[in-house]
């Protein structure tokens, strides 16, 4: 006899599908099992999820009615033959957001992860599916209705979800959100992010960060309770930027007098601080246009040693560095700064690796540089990553950043001491590689001399 799970099994030598062959991880299936209300209406959005335990919830939950939902059609064409529950209403779903008048007691939903669409067109705040899947859902609960959605963490902090994440503050009760373990599923690498959304209003809101214990249950590590004044002035819902300013070092420095100003400020135009460019095809010749990459970066310093090049054209104008230029890493694994200065009067342009800060003077430059370098600079910095494993930092959030101001006299006072303790350290490193460099000479002396010995 045809079952669900018996369908789930023939998915797995199946190829056109690969959200079919990976089953709900089972942590998140016990999430799932234990918030279904043992009556009224479930919607289960994305059917092929689920699929492996429809049969034992249905069992389970015999006075629930669930409306199940699937996006790949041979999938759906299977699973309506089974006329064995009466308490389960299947449905075919495209890659749009679900429409229907019905409203649930339970939602639960894993939407595809990296679907984009024209979803703005239709209405919504963002070309994200996940998003727009969610702004729709959120309208279909019952007045005690829940969601509990599993989706990318971009949406706890990046710029394209902001409105919604306004949305949400302003207009439900956001419960929870749990930063969830890294390759919690088997077929992608994506960090993703549990939200416990509710009708009502959103007072406190619990964030938390989770671990797998056994493969079958979360294990909180850290949790932090915020209002949601704080993460609207935060503009992020990511436990990792409450975590930063818990910190005791940085809860002095935010209560601290100095002064302040934003970094956008201490340029002459905004656009002063762009990303660098991306387009670049890298040719041979020596006499094009030389790009800075991430890799050139070391110690604060820009090695121009091995610098790739590009062909000169009208676009790099706009990329092209100058003298007091601070450049940012934005991607990679950590952020490293540096002050750029023209080693000839060739032209350097920044990649797109890179973002590029003009100030209006290169003392100023220096100074943001130290900072950056700093410990409160270091874990300001750390508040704008975005990205699980490699980090994205975006000019938009650079631009916003709040920049402690010194008086004149103690500002030179800092670039001069940072100045003659870096010229101190890179001429005791200078030293040493000379050193190593002798030993090592010394080293091949000795073993050509053993290799001679060997072959008399």
């Amino acid at each position: 006899m045809a079952s669900f799970e018996s369908i789930y099994k023939q998915e797995q030598n199946v190829s056109h599908f690969d959200r079919a062959k990976e089953e709900l991880p089972i942590a998140l299936k016990e999430i799932l099992i234990n918030n279904i209300p043992k009556n009224g209406k479930v919607l289960l959005p994305d059917g092929e999820q689920v699929l492996a335990y429809l049969d034992e919830i249905l069992n389970k939950f015999p006075q629930t009615r669930f409306y199940v939902n699937f996006i790949d059609n041979s999938i759906y064409q299977k699973v309506k033959t089974i006329k064995d529950y009466s308490n389960i209403i299947i449905n075919r779903n495209t890659l749009t957001p679900i429409k229907t008048e019905e409203e649930f007691d339970f939602i639960f939903t894993i939407p595809p992860f990296g679907i984009r669409g024209n979803y703005r067109e239709l209405g919504y705040s963002s070309n994200d599916f996940s998003i727009s899947q969610l702004e729709e859902l959120t309208q279909r609960l019952t007045k005690k209705g829940k969601i509990i959605a599993v989706t990318i963490q971009g949406i706890t902090f990046t710029v394209q979800a902001k409105t919604f994440r306004k949305n949400i503050i302003d207009n439900f009760k956001l419960v929870k959100v749990d930063s969830l373990p890294q390759k919690l599923f088997k077929t992608t690498n994506i960090k993703t992010t549990l939200l416990e959304i509710t009708n009502g209003k959103t007072d406190k809101v619990t964030l938390n960060e989770s671990i797998l214990k056994d493969n079958t249950t979360f294990i909180n590590t850290d949790t932090i309770i915020v209002t949601a004044k704080e993460l609207l002035e935060a503009d992020s819902w990511d436990i990792t930027k409450f975590q930063i300013f818990g910190d005791e070092t940085m809860q002095q420095y935010e209560a601290s007098t100095c002064e302040k100003q934003k970094l956008e400020d201490m340029t002459t135009d905004r656009r002063n601080i762009f990303r660098g460019r991306s387009d670049l095809k890298y040719v041979e010749n020596k006499e094009g246009v030389f790009v800075v990459n991430i890799a050139d970066i070391k110690d604060s310093i820009v090695y121009f040693d091995n610098l790739k090049v590009i062909e000169n054209d009208r676009n790099n104008r706009k990329y092209e560095l100058e003298n007091g230029d601070i450049l940012l890493t934005s991607r990679g694994t950590d952020v490293r700064t540096a002050i750029f200065n023209k080693p000839d009067d060739k032209t350097y342009i920044a990649s797109a690796g890179l973002i590029v800060i003009r100030t209006k003077d290169e003392n100023i430059a220096k100074y943001v540089q130290i900072f950056f370098e700093s410990e409160i600079g270091k874990k300001l910095l750390d508040t704008l990553k975005s990205g699980a494993t490699i980090m994205n930092i975006v000019p938009e959030k650079v631009r916003e950043l709040m920049i402690p101001i010194l008086p004149q006299d103690k500002m030179a006072e800092f670039i001069s001491l940072y100045n003659k303790t870096m010229n101190g350290l890179n001429k005791v490193k200078e030293e040493a590689r000379r050193m190593v460099e002798a030993e090592q000479v010394k080293l091949n002396d000795y073993y050509k001399t053993f290799t001679s010995e060997l072959l008399k």
